[in-house]
């Protein structure tokens, strides 16, 4: 496992820590509690900012397993969202094609993982705009969640994969 991928479960953690505390909250309350819903979405919002941190440290990671004078700080200055499409455009500069498209597991076809990943950015550009009645439950968060660390987890064995092919060492 990569740095950055240990660095995301810290990340994913605070969304734990943030879901306790809306339990805490609500332990004996009859109906709605004020401040759940802010709650959720504010945890899609940090989701998503631990999701981009994770593909940008990643990649600086890879650089340095390359070359430790490789620096990816230009192309993480533009990297602003991490849809599928920015993702491929990403890491193409490692010679992974369309890294976006190869990510599934057992009940989740690659398409759908990309959904996921689209409905995530869409819900957090909706909530950070300000746009009114967009929601969050505790059930979108944790679907986002377990996309966003399946995702994760395969792009760090198909970097890993390519930094092996490329140098014949495992960078992590």
């Amino acid at each position: 496992m990569s740095n950055s991928r240990d660095q995301l479960n810290q990340g994913l953690q605070e969304l734990k820590d943030l879901e306790d505390l809306v339990q805490l909250k609500t332990q004996g309350s009859q109906g709605p509690t004020a401040g759940i819903a802010a709650a959720r979405r504010a945890a899609v919002l940090l989701l998503n900012a631990h999701f981009e941190a994770y593909l940008e440290d990643v990649l600086q990671e890879a650089l340095t397993a390359l070359n430790a004078g490789l620096d990816a700080s230009t192309l993480r200055r533009d990297f602003t969202t991490p849809r599928p499409r920015n993702i491929d455009r990403l890491f193409v500069l490692l010679g992974i094609d369309k890294i976006s498209h190869q990510p599934s597991w057992q009940k989740a076809a690659n398409k759908t993982v990309r959904g996921a990943l689209e409905e995530l950015q869409d819900t957090r550009n909706a909530i950070a705009h300000g746009e009114a009645g967009v929601r969050a439950t505790k059930q979108d968060v944790a679907r986002f969640g377990g996309y966003v660390r399946g995702f994760a987890d395969a792009v760090d064995e198909l970097i890993a994969d390519r930094i092996e092919q490329l140098t014949g060492r495992r960078p992590w």
